[in-house]
C-alpha cells in the first residue's frame, strides 16, 4: 500500500505553549473554541488541573518551576496529558487509490459525523478521481498506536513543495478526522515530505492549527440555506435584492421573446458538456484568464467525474433551456446533504435576460426538491454570490513552511506576487482596475486568434 512510510516524531500539541502568564485558563477555552474541541475546563478535575497549571506558571524561580510534578496529582496530570496532548502518531503516505475499503468507509463516516467535512470535494471519490490524472496526489493517512486518526489529502510537487489537493481547483481542503483532533503542521510536513504546503480553500475551524507554521487569511465562502421552504426564500430574496427580482422578471421575459423555459437539474448528454467547456474556455479567453480545460490533465479529471454518476458523490449537469436554445449550463458536485455550484456558463448572446441567474434560482428550488439542506457558491467576490446568499462559511488561503532551502526558494519566488495579489485583493478600486486590464488582455487574445485564423483562410484559399 504504502509508497514511503514516515513518522512523526514527538507528539501533535494542541498549542498551549509559550501563552502569557495568568491567561492559560482564557487560552485554552478560546483555543478550543477555534479548532472545535470539546475539551473546555469547565468544572470538576479539568478545572482543577487547569488552577495547578496556572499556579505553576504564575511562580517564575527555578526550584520551583522543578515541582510541577509533585503539586499535580497523578490522575490529575494523566487527565492533563491527554488533555494537551494528543496520542503519538506515525504517517503513512499512498496514492488515493491504494486506500482500502475500512480506510474509505473510515473517511466517508467521518464526513457524514461533521457537518463541516461533508463537501463532495472532500469526499474520497473526488480524491481517487483527480489521482487518476494529476500524478502528484498523494493520501497522508494519520495512525495512532492502534487506530487510524486521519486522512490528509495533498499534492507533492518539485523543489520541496506541496499544495492541498486539487489546489485551484477544489473549493474545500482539509485534514479528515473526528472532531476535536489536534496536529502540529510542520511535523505533518515533515512528514508529507515537503518543506512548504500552499492552500486556498481549508475548512474555517482548521485554520488555527496552520496558522500556527505560516500565514492564513480567513475569506468568507458564500452559501444559499435551503433547510427552510424554498418559496419563501425567494420571497425574502425578491424583497432584499433588486437583482433577484429582476432575474425572476426576467425569466418571464425570455419566455415570451426567445421560447418555453425547461430546466434540466441533470443532464447526461455529452453534448450539453462539450458546450458548457466551449462556454467556459471562451470566457477564461475574454476575461484574460487561464483556461483551465486547456489543460487535457483536468479535462480528463472533470469527464471522468462526469462518466461516472453513481452513489451519494456525483457530478451534475444542470441545463436551462428557451425555445430550442440553451441558454445556461452549470457543472455542481453533489454530496449527500448539499450541492456545491462549480463551473456556470451561459449563452453571451442572451447575456441581456440574465440567464446565468434565472440558472441559479431553478438549481437552488430543484436541489431544495432533492433534499439538500444548502447549495455551496464557493469563495469569490463575484456580485451575484452576494445577491443570492444567506450566510458565509469561512475558508483560509495561505501556507506554512518548515526551515530549509526549499522553503526560503519558495519564499524568494512567490514573496513579491503574495504581497501584490493581497494589496490587489483588498483594495476595491485596484481590484476593478485589474479586472478591466484582465479584459484588455482577453480582447487582444480574442483579436490575435481572429488575425491567425484569418491568415490560415487566406492561406488555405490562395493554394492551386
Amino acid at each position: 500500500m504504502a509508497e514511503q512510510r514516515r513518522t512523526i516524531r514527538g507528539c501533535a500539541r494542541a498549542g498551549l505553549q509559550r501563552k502569557p502568564r495568568n491567561s492559560l485558563r482564557e487560552a485554552w477555552d478560546v483555543n478550543n473554541i477555534a479548532t472545535g474541541s470539546s475539551q473546555c475546563f469547565g468544572t470538576g478535575k479539568q478545572r482543577e488541573v487547569l488552577d495547578y497549571v496556572v499556579q505553576f506558571h504564575s511562580v517564575r524561580t527555578q526550584p520551583h518551576r522543578l515541582s510541577l510534578l509533585a503539586i499535580i496529582p497523578a490522575n490529575s496530570m494523566a487527565m492533563l496529558c491527554s488533555s494537551l496532548y494528543v496520542d503519538c502518531v506515525k504517517v503513512t503516505i499512498c496514492k488515493p487509490h491504494e486506500l482500502g475499503f475500512g480506510e474509505l468507509s473510515l473517511w466517508r463516516n467521518w464526513q457524514k459525523a461533521d457537518p463541516r467535512l461533508a463537501s463532495p470535494f472532500l469526499a474520497p471519490e473526488f480524491a481517487i478521481a483527480f489521482a487518476n490524472h494529476f500524478e502528484a496526489a498523494r493520501v497522508a493517512v494519520l495512525e495512532d498506536e492502534a487506530n487510524i486518526v486521519g486522512f490528509f489529502p495533498y499534492e507533492k510537487r518539485p523543489l520541496g513543495v506541496g499544495t492541498t489537493l486539487a489546489y485551484n481547483f477544489s473549493d474545500t481542503q482539509a485534514v479528515i478526522c473526528s472532531a476535536g483532533f489536534q496536529f502540529d503542521p510542520i511535523e505533518l510536513l515533515q512528514a508529507c515530505g515537503v518543506a512548504v504546503l500552499e492552500f486556498d480553500h481549508i475548512v474555517g475551524h482548521q485554520s488555527f492549527q496552520f496558522s500556527q507554521a505560516g500565514r492564513v487569511d480567513l475569506l468568507p465562502a458564500p452559501v444559499i440555506d435551503l433547510t427552510g421552504n424554498f418559496e419563501e426564500w425567494l420571497k425574502d430574496k425578491r424583497q432584499t435584492s433588486s437583482n433577484i427580482k429582476q432575474a425572476t422578471r426576467k425569466q418571464r421575459k425570455l419566455h415570451h421573446e426567445i421560447g418555453s423555459i425547461n430546466f434540466v437539474y441533470d443532464s447526461p448528454e455529452p453534448a450539453d458538456f462539450a458546450q458548457l467547456m466551449a462556454w467556459k474556455s471562451a470566457q477564461y479567453v475574454r476575461t484574460g484568464r487561464s483556461d483551465r480545460f486547456a489543460n487535457p490533465r483536468f479535462r480528463g479529471f472533470v469527464e471522468e467525474l462526469f462518466a461516472t454518476r453513481t452513489g451519494d458523490f456525483q457530478l451534475r449537469l444542470a441545463r436551462l433551456q428557451a425555445g430550442d436554445r440553451t441558454a445556461a449550463l452549470c457543472l455542481s458536485l453533489r454530496a449527500p446533504d448539499r450541492l456545491a455550484h462549480w463551473f456556470p456558463a451561459y449563452d453571451t448572446s442572451l447575456a441581456s435576460y440574465s440567464p446565468g441567474s434565472i440558472c441559479l434560482i431553478n438549481l437552488a428550488e430543484a436541489a431544495a426538491k432533492d433534499g439538500l439542506s444548502r447549495l455551496d457558491l464557493g469563495k469569490g467576490s463575484e456580485a451575484y454570490k452576494q445577491w443570492f446568499k444567506n450566510f458565509d462559511d469561512q475558508v483560509a488561503e495561505g501556507w506554512i513552511q518548515r526551515r530549509s532551502p526549499a522553503a526560503l526558494l519558495r519564499q524568494v519566488q512567490q514573496g513579491p506576487k503574495r504581497a501584490v495579489l493581497q494589496l490587489v485583493l483588498g483594495n476595491p478600486r485596484l481590484r476593478t482596475a485589474a479586472r478591466s486590464a484582465l479584459k484588455g488582455v482577453g480582447q487582444i487574445r480574442q483579436a490575435a486568434a481572429k488575425a491567425k485564423s484569418s491568415d490560415r483562410f487566406r492561406q488555405k484559399a490562395q493554394r492551386p
